[in-house]
């Protein structure tokens, strides 16, 4: 490896540690995912040079949601359509269609959305994930 490549790695990897190591505990997840909220809420094109860094973060979140939260590794699990997932979460929560109006819009698009009139759309699938607490690949 080049020298100027691991003294770079070197100085750089402190203030990253913190960031990009399992969580230790629920505080430290929480910490993650609102970083991690945070940064989709800048909503970045995937060819931005941070894009790599926010799948890193969220691959660490996924792991420590998996291994914790049956409920996810369930979803995850699913094999079916992100509506089908939506469906489950909302019956899981006890939601009615009215309860995600605030994430993807009037009453009558939610349920064109749950009924397959119409596409979710990324920004709708991350604004779920933050109503869920799931991590957004989740949904997908």
């Amino acid at each position: 490896m080049d020298n100027n490549i691991l003294s770079t790695i070197q100085s750089n990897w402190p203030p990253l540690a913190e960031i990009l190591t399992y969580p230790k505990n629920y505080r430290e997840y929480e910490q993650k995912l609102d970083m991690m909220n945070e940064l989709l809420k800048m909503d970045l094109p995937d060819e931005h040079p941070i894009s790599s860094f926010v799948d890193l973060l969220g691959d660490i979140i996924d792991e420590y949601e998996k291994s914790n939260y049956e409920e996810i590794s369930k979803l995850e699990e699913m094999t079916t359509s992100s509506i089908d997932k939506i469906k489950h979460l909302m019956n899981e929560y006890n939601l009615k269609q009215i309860d995600l109006v605030d994430v993807l819009g009037s009453q009558g698009y939610v349920s064109d959305i749950l009924n397959g009139k119409r596409e979710l759309n990324l920004k709708h699938i991350k604004g779920l994930a933050k109503k869920f607490n799931v991590n957004v690949k989740s949904l997908v």
